[in-house]
């Protein structure tokens, strides 16, 4: 499921920015990687600490890879932090923000985050909103992510609807049962 939503993120991010690929890290300079760009020696990546929510990299794009990492391991509430100051942080090319948007909107109606939140999904979606320019990639990805969304809401009223006719059927076996009981009371006082 995690790997879903992550490749749900990623598909989102790409044609929400208008890249033609996009493997979730961003340059320095809050672009897509180029198709023809080679990754980043492992050895510089080792040399540099790992950023944490206290200490989070000064780079956007580096916060915004650091908030990805953080929810492949797990870990919603500093990835939540992360991706926060993202969304944030001034810049010139919108496309990092918008990434960040779709991540927090898809982290908050992650089930298994227990931040999950529809509100603040909600209020996420509509900061993307602002931002798109609306052309019709960003329209078709924009409405993908709000389809999300509105699933997720469903599906939520659906479990406490079926949680509640749970407590209903329970609350009626326990009054099924209580009546038999009296009525074979009654039986055998009869009976006698």
């Amino acid at each position: 499921m995690a790997i879903r939503s992550h490749a749900m993120l990623l598909a989102l991010a790409v044609g929400l920015s208008g890249c033609s690929s996009f493997n979730g890290s961003l340059n320095s300079d809050n672009s897509a990687p180029s198709p023809n760009s080679s990754p980043a020696p492992q050895a510089k990546a080792a040399a540099s600490p790992k950023p944490t929510a206290a200490h989070p990299p000064a780079n956007p794009a580096d916060t915004f890879n650091a908030a990805n990492n953080a929810v492949s391991e797990g870990n919603y509430t500093q990835a939540e932090k992360l991706y926060l100051s993202v969304a944030a942080a001034p810049q010139q090319n919108s496309a990092l923000r918008q990434h960040a948007l779709i991540s927090l909107t898809i982290l908050y109606l992650k089930p298994d985050n227990p931040g999950f939140d529809m509100n603040a999904a909600i209020e996420m979606m509509d900061q993307l909103n602002a931002t798109l320019s609306h052309n019709s990639a960003q329209r078709l990805q924009f409405n993908s992510l709000q389809q999300l969304l509105e699933n997720t809401v469903l599906l939520t009223q659906l479990k406490q609807a079926g949680v509640k006719q749970q407590a209903e059927i329970s609350a009626l076996q326990n009054r099924v049962k209580g009546l038999e009981t009296a009525l074979e009371r009654l039986r055998r006082i009869t009976l006698q």
